[in-house]
């Protein structure tokens, strides 16, 4: 019910009030992402620790900083392999003949699977020894040691999303927590408090400029996107500072790879239906 309520609100929005982007245009962007971010990642990864600290410092980072930053750009690699989840999505609904139902079912089982290795983990001795969570355990949180790991927040968002909301506003919601949290992440720790030295969030240890950071890479994604359907810049905004806001304050004290998806996912239907009202 609550699904047909939200495919409704957008069919409103989105069928009489400029183009749409298509599947063949959302898979191509996706692509050119996921190549950027793992040709990025992969170049990184051939370099030495010493090579990684000068080019840190050649981007005006402080040398106080370069330690944490380097762990931070080791972290958001990995987490670039969310990339894939919107990828796979879109060729297969436009190349293997899948629905939305279909992927959300398919979504599902792997998080299932995913979550019960990760309780796993935290619960048998010495989990995090243990193939394949050993091979992550260096750049793992402190936190998240003794408790589940971002990676089963990550998949549960990605998958009520795409169970929610029709497809090009979960992968718009996807592209923003990978691309958008990994801004805020990498500007955040590297030039927090530079320029602004308020702190945010929470837990008050958020900067503004991680914040600035993940909101003009949102609006950038979400424009690129929806940038031929009118008035659109007003949904992206919505959604994008939505997106901000929810990394920010991490709101009920949920995990911010759940809560970014859903949240921004549902004032980007908003903002497309209030376009629909107003035109």
């Amino acid at each position: 019910m609550t699904q047909d309520i939200l495919q409704s609100m957008y069919q409103r929005a989105t069928n009489e009030y400029g183009d749409q982007p298509t599947e063949k245009k959302m898979f191509a962007f996706i692509a050119i992402l996921t190549v950027v971010g793992f040709a990025a990642a992969t170049y990184l990864k051939t370099l030495a620790t010493k090579d990684i600290s000068l080019l840190i410092q050649d981007f005006g980072v402080k040398l106080s900083k370069v330690k944490r930053t380097a762990l931070e750009i080791e972290r958001k690699t990995v987490h670039l392999t969310g990339l894939m989840v919107p990828l796979l999505y879109h060729v297969l609904l436009e190349y293997a003949g899948w629905s939305q139902a279909d992927f959300s079912s398919f979504c599902w089982s792997v998080t299932a699977c995913a979550c019960t290795a990760d309780v796993l983990r935290v619960y048998i001795p010495n989990g995090n020894d243990c193939f394949p969570f050993s091979l992550l355990k260096h750049i793992m949180r402190d936190k998240e040691r003794d408790q589940l790991s971002g990676t089963t927040f990550f998949s549960l968002g990605c998958t009520l999303a795409i169970t929610l909301f029709p497809p090009a506003i979960s992968t718009t919601s996807i592209l923003w927590l990978v691309i958008g949290d990994m801004s805020a992440a990498l500007i955040g720790v590297s030039f927090g408090g530079d320029v602004c030295v308020v702190k945010m969030g929470r837990e008050g240890k958020k900067s503004i400029e991680g914040s600035m950071a993940m909101l003009m890479s949102c609006m950038v994604i979400g424009m690129a996107i929806y940038g031929d359907m009118h008035l659109s810049e007003y949904a992206v905004f919505l959604g994008a500072a939505a997106a901000t806001i929810t990394e920010l304050y991490e709101p009920f004290g949920l995990n911010d790879n759940l809560t970014i998806p859903l949240v921004s996912s549902l004032a980007l239907q908003l903002g497309l239906s209030r376009i629909e009202m107003r035109v």
